[in-house]
Formats: C-alpha cells, sequence, structure tokens
C-alpha cells in the first residue's frame, strides 16, 4: 500500500496549523457576538479582579443609619408612623448631619394623611433643608408620540438640564421610564433635591451599573446617587452638564459612562464597608455625640424577613444580599472622590489585537513546544492577562481578557491533543503478514534487526529475543509472544515504532515516558504486576520484554450479554488493588 504523505509529520503539522488557525478565527467571530453566555463570563471576571484588587479605604464623610433587625425589634414593623421619621430627621438635623439621604419611596396613605403625619414629616423636611428623596420609574420602551405621560408636580424641578448635543440621545438613547413612583407632594416639598432609585443588573443578576440618568416624558431624570453627590457638593441642576454616550460633568468632577449613560460601579468592599448606626440607637440617644456631624447620612432598611415589610437587597461582585442603602452609599463616595472605573475608548481594538496576536503566535509556535513546555506557556499568558486585568481595575479601567484568555486555552487543548495514525500505518489483515521493519534508510546489519511474520516463514528476531506469534496490536504498536534462546523462557514482547506515530520534537519525550514506564514496573516483585525482564531498541524499533502469562482476550468480556459477574469483577478489583 502506498502513503499519501511521505512525511507524516508534515501532515500532522499542516492539520495542527489549518486547525490553530480556525480556532483563532473562531473566537474572533465570538468577539462580535452579543451573547448573554459571554457578557456573563465576562462579568465574572470584572468581579474578580474587584475581589483580587481587595477592599479599598472607603471616606469618613459617608455613614448609614440602618433600619435593621434589632430597630424593628424595639420599634415594630416597617413602615414606622411617620412621625418616627420625622423625629428621626430632627435628631439627624441637631446631630450636624450635612446631608440626610432616604433611600424609602414614601406613598400616599390615608391613615398616615388623616392623623396628619404626612404634614409632620413634611415640615421636619423643610425645617432641615438637606434631606433628599427618592422615587423610581417602571422601565420599558417609550412611549409613542402622541401619548406623552404626564409629569409629577414634585418632579417638576428634578430634572437634568444640561447636555452638550440633544441630538445626540436619538444615537445613544438612555434607558426610558414608562410610569413613575414618586413620594407624596407634601413630604417632599421642602426636600433639597429628588432622583431615581432604578438599577439595572445585568443578565446574571449582578448589579454592577448604574443609571445615571432615565428618560420619562421628555424630560432626563438624575439618579439619587447622583443627586446627593451633588447636594454635598453645593451643586445645582445648572452645574452638571451631561455629555451624551461619554461622561457627565459636576463641576470639576467627571464621571464616564457607558453609551446609555450608565456608570461602571467601583464597589469599595463588601457589606458594612462603611459605618453602620442602628436606627434605634440614633431614635434613643445613644449614639456618641459627633457620629454624624458634617457627615452624609444615608438611611435605609436592612432588616430581612417578614417584620422588615420591605426587602431591598441585591447581587453585587462581593455579595449575593447586598443593602440598597450601601449600594448607594459606594456610589456617592465613588463619585466625591473621583474614583471611577471607565472603559477607555481603545480597549476593545487592544483586545481584538490580543486575540489575533496570541491566536497565531501560538498556532505556529506552539507545536514546537515540549508538553511541560506548552503547559508552561500557556499558564504564563493567562497569568500575564490576569495581572493585566487586575492593574487595569486598579488604574481605573476595565479591561476584558476573556476572548484572549479562551484563546490561549482552545490552543493549549488543540496542542496537547495527540495525533491519529495516518492512514496506511496499521497492520494489513488481507496480506496474513504483520511487518515492524527498520528504516530504508540502510539495510539491516543482523538478521535479528528486521522482524518479519508470514505462515511458515523462519523464525524472526527482536534483539536475541526470538519471534513465536503476534499476540495484538494496535494504534500504537504489537506485542508478540517470544523466547529468550538463553534461558530458554517465554516472553511478551511489547514493541512501539514512534518514528511512525509522532513527529519529531515528540519523539524523545515519549521515549523517556516508554523508558521510565518500563523502570518503575521493573521496580516491584508481585504476582499481580508482571515482571520487566529487559527494555532496549533496535533500529527505531523500542521494546519491552515482559513476563508471559496465559490467558484470554478481554475483550470477549466487555459486550453487554458477556459481562463478568459483579462478584468476580469485586475479586479482581481486590487483587489487583493488593
Amino acid at each position: 500500500m502506498k502513503l499519501a504523505w511521505r512525511n507524516p509529520a508534515k501532515k500532522n503539522g499542516a492539520v495542527r496549523t489549518i486547525l490553530g488557525l480556525g480556532v483563532t478565527f473562531v473566537v474572533v467571530l465570538l468577539f462580535f457576538l452579543p451573547l448573554d453566555f459571554f457578557e456573563n463570563a465576562q462579568g465574572k471576571l470584572y468581579d474578580l479582579s474587584l475581589r483580587i484588587r481587595g477592599s479599598a479605604p472607603v471616606p469618613k464623610g459617608v455613614t448609614i443609619v440602618a433600619i435593621d433587625d434589632r430597630s424593628v425589634a424595639q420599634i415594630g414593623r416597617w413602615p414606622w408612623p411617620r412621625t418616627k421619621v420625622a423625629e428621626l430627621i430632627n435628631r439627624l438635623s441637631k446631630a450636624g448631619a450635612k446631608i440626610i439621604a432616604f433611600d424609602i419611596v414614601f406613598f400616599p396613605s390615608e391613615e398616615e394623611r388623616a392623623a396628619g403625619n404626612d404634614r409632620l414629616l413634611g415640615e421636619a423636611t423643610r425645617e432641615a433643608g438637606n434631606v433628599l428623596y427618592p422615587f423610581y420609574f417602571t422601565l420599558g420602551k417609550p412611549r409613542e408620540e402622541g401619548k406623552k405621560a404626564e409629569i409629577p408636580p414634585q418632579l417638576t424641578n428634578a430634572s437634568l438640564l444640561l447636555f452638550d448635543d440633544p441630538k445626540k440621545f436619538f444615537e445613544f438613547p438612555p434607558l426610558s421610564g414608562i410610569e413613575v413612583f414618586a413620594p407624596i407632594p407634601e413630604i417632599c416639598e421642602g426636600a433639597k433635591a429628588l432622583g431615581h432609585i432604578n438599577v439595572l443588573p445585568d443578565p446574571d443578576g449582578k448589579v454592577r451599573w448604574d443609571p445615571l440618568m432615565i428618560e420619562y416624558a421628555g424630560q432626563n431624570y438624575p439618579s439619587f446617587s447622583l443627586q446627593i453627590a451633588a447636594a454635598a457638593m453645593r451643586l445645582t441642576r445648572g452645574d452638571i452638564t451631561v455629555r451624551v454616550g461619554q461622561s457627565v460633568q459636576m463641576g470639576k468632577i467627571k464621571i464616564p459612562t457607558n453609551p446609555q449613560g450608565m456608570m461602571l460601579l467601583n464597589y469599595y468592599g463588601g457589606t458594612q464597608t462603611f459605618p453602620y448606626s442602628s436606627c434605634a440607637d440614633v431614635l434613643s440617644g445613644k449614639v456618641p455625640a459627633g457620629t454624624f456631624k458634617g457627615k452624609i447620612v444615608l438611611v435605609g432598611v436592612t432588616a430581612a424577613g417578614v417584620s422588615a415589610g420591605a426587602h431591598d437587597f441585591m447581587a453585587t461582585p462581593f455579595s449575593n444580599r447586598f443593602p440598597g442603602v450601601e449600594k448607594n452609599a459606594h456610589e456617592v463616595a465613588s463619585i466625591l472622590q473621583g474614583r471611577f472605573i471607565s472603559r477607555p475608548s481603545w480597549a476593545p481594538f487592544m483586545e481584538f489585537g490580543l486575540v489575533l496576536l496570541i491566536g497565531l503566535l501560538l498556532t505556529f509556535f506552539m507545536p514546537g513546544l515540549r508538553p511541560a513546555w506548552q503547559l508552561v506557556v500557556s499558564l504564563a499568558m493567562l497569568l500575564a492577562l490576569g495581572g493585566t486585568m487586575v492593574w487595569a481595575i486598579v488604574e481605573g479601567m476595565r479591561l476584558n481578557i476573556f476572548f484572549p484568555g479562551l484563546v490561549v486555552v482552545l490552543q493549549y487543548v488543540l496542542a496537547t491533543a495527540r495525533p491519529t495514525v495516518a492512514p496506511g500505518r496499521e497492520s494489513v489483515p488481507e496480506t496474513g503478514t504483520t511487518r515492524v521493519s527498520a528504516p530504508a534508510r540502510a539495510p539491516a546489519p543482523e538478521a535479528e534487526q528486521t522482524v518479519r511474520l508470514e505462515a511458515g516463514g523462519p523464525v524472526q528476531k527482536i534483539g536475541r529475543y526470538e519471534i513465536l506469534c503476534e499476540l495484538g496490536h494496535g494504534a500504537m504498536g504489537v506485542v508478540f509472544k517470544g523466547r529468550d534462546p538463553i534461558i530458554d523462557r517465554l516472553l511478551a514482547i511489547k514493541t512501539i515504532r514512534f518514528d511512525r506515530l509522532y513527529e519529531d520534537q515528540e519523539i524523545e519525550s515519549l521515549k523517556g515516558r516508554f523508558y521510565k514506564e518500563a523502570q518503575a514496573a521493573g521496580k516491584f516483585t508481585h504476582p499481580n504486576i508482571v515482571t520487566i525482564f529487559d527494555v532496549g531498541e533496535v533500529e527505531g524499533l523500542s521494546y519491552m520484554a515482559m513476563e508471559y502469562v496465559e490467558g484470554e482476550n478481554l475483550s470477549k468480556y466487555t459486550s453487554a450479554d458477556h459481562l463478568l459477574p459483579l462478584e468476580e469483577v469485586l475479586t479482581i478489583i481486590t487483587e489487583v488493588a493488593e
């Protein structure tokens, strides 16, 4: 039989190159597909980079008053009478709080209105002069023209005013609201500002972004956190400029955003990163004097269970149970400190270039390395990519290394996959001959250097061992029954011809493994382990001479109707294990 390839190594090399280029091309295609699976994977890597970076020191000017489990246990189930909320405002105002921000929406209540509690809360809000309240939208597609929604009177002066180019909203539209839920006017008329508290989790449920503005009825409304930061900086609506699709400018602070006007949250750490005070302690006067002086105080519900009467928890990179009020604290502190994570405009081009560069380098150079070095190179590349990702986070940038990392992993898997036996290397049963011969480049000096078994033919040899018959063969080699003529002992001789199965750069490594196997087995003397008598090589043919044991072919016991009984299988396993 003639071989289609005279040099099988070249064929395997060409196939691997084609497969390597194909893998790179597939990853390039995936790079441009907006699939949730890849978005989730990149989000997980972002979470990992934040956790590796660790917690960051928080500013001392932001603190939290929590309506926690202890507060609910002492005062009662939430919501409390609004006179309690008014009392809390009065205490915080007298304690010198710079800003009092309630992460709570106060909806109409006939009972509270009839009792005059709404009026009392409104008066406390007006007297303090530094209280902020939130509202929220039901998000959805913008309303059709002619069906414009009505703006509640309490939100008339809450929208943003300045935009660098409003026409850009057609290209970079923000999130849209189709319905709004605002606190009652009697309470919030004296508020310093109002802002929305909507969050938009990623497909995996994690909150990594915050919409700094939402469009409703043709107006764009800022987030609650943005309003808190603006109030703390003594800025008005006229001091905030939206650069559509790029950033929000607050005085000297520039907040980078994505095209939808969303800010990537740079969490300082996990829960309890910011200082907490129990609302029960504040109302009872147990909080030390000076705790709130000159500080931004965020008030929110952190109690869990039915007794809380509310649920305000979310999943973040640091915790799957993160209080909403603390999320706002992280965001406010980030804005005030100018501590942002941006997505540079050049990042996608660099990531795409890395996919191409790494894919091409590994396609052409990985196959030429030993397996151990292939692993070392792949791990080194993955560590370098991971280190770059964490370094970028520390420097305030987000780089997505998922696709460059994916091409490294796929190229390594491809490089370490063993080549199959090329056509023409199997034994040819129809000739009645099994042939294992030395290379044709030079005649064998002795008859014992060539093994040829034919019906009625002369006895052949491998080294000094006489070959009696073939016991079996597979893709890697042939096992013969042989005899040592010197001591007249029957042997099983395992032979492998590496130069016909593998590329040149793999042969030495595989031979080393073959001989190590023989050395390891040769050190044992055990009735359940065959004894190794000799190992060597004759004209490129590696062989291992071992103890010959009479037995049956196990293939007869692999079919479903000829399986060994369970008791016998367990007995065999026990004997082998001993």
